[in-house]
């Protein structure tokens, strides 16, 4: 049972791109920030010119869609105001410029081009890495904000300027956290996606506001499912649902602004579909379209949509069996215990720390997402189901314990770098007598 209903009650156009998160998640840092620091890394990394004499431009401008050429080289002359050093270049040279940020937008791996973030606007990413956990509220980050940053840089491999961060899907492990992501951070996903997909399938009309907007009947479908509060401990997470029904029913503009970047982060993950074109819509269009991925999502979410207090449940239980299918991942159970502590050790060996213990449900988290990566479902809790009974089995000298339980998700773990080959021997061996048997 769950007492807080997670809200992201104040999104914006400024949150139209999931993407912007992992480029901060990039810059952050595990000390403690300042918000000015992290706000003026950010920009940094979002906002370094690229001149038109550069060869790093007409790099850049390759990725580009070809849509959006034009559009960009005509951006790139700016004007004296925005550009200073215009009006002392000589006539016939080139001064013009382009942010890295604009770049990446316009990529044609982008599935939307939509939402560019402004540089006095940047301080609203770190508000939404704050609302959905990947910062803490010293600014330093989180375990899962570590994960992201792993996942879109390998691990300091590379060098964020030189990647596109806006590419939510460039691997489906990172395509799978920022699901979680959203889904962790906000339980009205599961009513808005099943209400989008029923009313498609059953023609009825779909707008951003009005009689017809999508928000406001996906809000009274979620408080449907709540149901009247019974337990007093409900009574504030409940009021906090009611309060958003209000602001979204009391003005349209308000109730568009507050779908539209919904609806983005799910075309960034994949499992929506916008219409290409570059003329913006007016008020009250809808320029989504559902898809079959987008189908399979509301079919597996159907559960969570009827039940929206299981999130707790469906995150530590299902989440990959319901995501993995929508991104286009067919995954499998593993075959075998040691099949499972083989992805728990691979991820520790990938993420842990130097010195002392490292969080268990970090090493799980990325478990589970490498290993959904390669076809294999391991969910959250049968990993520390797993885990929680080593100490009692042939592995159990590898693994050292520290603070809370084994018997929670918030234990601290060490894992011996010798286990990894002896398992892999392991796996191997039962994969031969496996063959064997069937031959």
């Amino acid at each position: 049972m769950i007492h807080e209903f997670p809200l992201l009650r104040s999104l914006d156009p400024h949150h139209a791109r999931l993407g912007y998160l992992g480029a901060l998640s990039a810059v952050a840092v595990r000390n403690l920030d300042t918000y000015d620091a992290i706000v003026a890394r950010f920009s940094d990394l979002l906002f370094e010119r690229y001149y038109v004499d550069e060869p790093r431009y007409a790099e850049a401008m390759r990725h580009v869609d070809e849509v959006f050429v034009k559009e960009l080289t005509q951006r790139a002359e700016r004007d004296a105001e925005e550009n200073p050093a215009a009006i002392l270049a000589p006539m016939d040279s080139k001064s013009g410029w382009l942010t890295r940020s604009e770049f990446w937008l316009y990529d044609r791996r982008l599935p939307s081009h939509v939402g560019y973030l402004m540089e006095r606007h940047a301080g609203r990413t770190v508000d939404l890495a704050r609302w959905m956990g990947i910062l803490l509220p010293t600014l330093d980050l989180s375990e899962t904000g570590f994960l992201l940053q792993y996942l879109l840089t390998g691990g300091g491999g590379h060098d964020p300027a030189e990647l596109n961060c806006l590419v939510v899907q460039s691997r489906p492990a990172l395509t799978l956290l920022y699901m979680k992501l959203l889904f962790s951070s906000e339980i009205l996903f599961p009513s808005l996606i099943s209400e989008l997909v029923e009313r498609v399938e059953s023609h009825r009309r779909v707008a951003t506001r009005g009689a017809d907007g999508l928000l406001r009947a996906s809000v009274a479908r979620l408080m449907g499912a709540l149901g009247e509060p019974t337990d007093p401990e409900d009574v504030l997470a409940f009021r906090e649902v009611s309060e958003f029904n209000t602001a979204v029913l009391k003005s349209p503009s308000t109730e568009e602004n507050y779908l539209r970047p919904r609806l983005e982060m799910l075309v960034d993950v994949g499992v929506l579909e916008r219409r290409s074109g570059a003329v913006p819509e007016r008020a009250g269009a809808f320029p989504w379209d559902v898809s079959d991925r987008t189908a399979i999502l509301a079919r597996a979410l159907a559960p969570l949509a009827a039940n929206p207090r299981s999130l707790d449940t469906f995150l530590d239980e299902d989440f990959v069996a319901t995501c993995a299918p929508a991104i286009g991942l067919q995954v499998r159970k593993a075959r075998m215990p040691e099949e499972m502590l083989i992805w728990f050790a691979r991820a520790y060996a990938l993420v842990h720390r130097e010195i002392g213990f490292t969080p268990g449900r970090t090493v799980a988290e990325l478990a589970s997402l490498l290993a959904a990566e390669q076809g294999v479902r391991l969910e959250m809790k049968e990993l520390f189901s797993l885990v929680s009974i080593v100490p009692s089995g042939q592995y159990a000298k590898y693994f050292q314990f520290s603070g809370g339980s084994r018997f929670d998700l918030e234990f601290m773990i060490k894992v011996s770098p010798d286990l990894l080959p002896l398992l892999e021997e392991a796996s191997r061996l039962d994969n031969h007598a496996s063959r064997g048997s069937a031959q």
